[in-house]
């Protein structure tokens, strides 16, 4: 395929499922010509709580997705088996490098939501697993936690907003 004709590889964060919504009939026909969604159980666990406690907005995002080339992916490729400990994984294919950098991650992701003084950092740990994506793949989200902790880290991150723009 040529550069042009490439499309841009994508793990959603579950915020940017619920943006999907907001999407013209023309932006859901450019994200399709131009976007490949990969996803893990992470992230179809958390699209799962939409159709639980939104069946409504779930209805009009899994249609969207539908028409959207996509894949699923096993942890493992990324190093990580799916568990019931260790916030949802253990890490026993990952690398020393793997572990390392999804630990900067939580910290630096720790630290900014210390300075804005937010008190809820429950997904911390599997929003570093979604980081770790990043090397691979770009990751969508409108977590400004997240964001800034994959860009420090110099890997591929967008904003739903970002997409948007890149896909016009």
């Amino acid at each position: 395929m040529s550069e042009p004709d490439r499309k841009l590889v994508v793990a959603f964060d579950s915020n940017a499922f619920d943006k999907l919504v907001d999407l013209t009939p023309e932006q859901v026909d450019n994200l399709i010509k131009k976007v490949n969604i990969c996803s893990t159980t992470v992230q179809m666990q958390e699209f799962s709580k939409i159709k639980e406690f939104r069946p409504e907005k779930y209805k009009i995002i899994n249609s969207i997705l539908n028409g959207i080339p996509s894949k699923n992916l096993n942890h493992t490729v990324f190093g990580f088996a799916e568990s019931g400990y260790a916030g949802g994984f253990c890490y026993p294919f990952a690398s020393d490098e793997q572990i390392d950098y999804m630990i900067k991650i939580r910290d630096v992701m720790n630290s900014y939501q210390n300075k804005k003084k937010v008190h809820n950092k429950r997904n911390n740990g599997a929003d570093s697993f979604l980081a770790m994506i990043g090397i691979f793949l770009t990751v969508i989200t409108n977590d400004k936690a997240l964001y800034r902790a994959i860009k420090e880290s110099n890997h591929k991150v967008m904003t739903f907003e970002e997409l948007i723009e890149f896909i016009r």
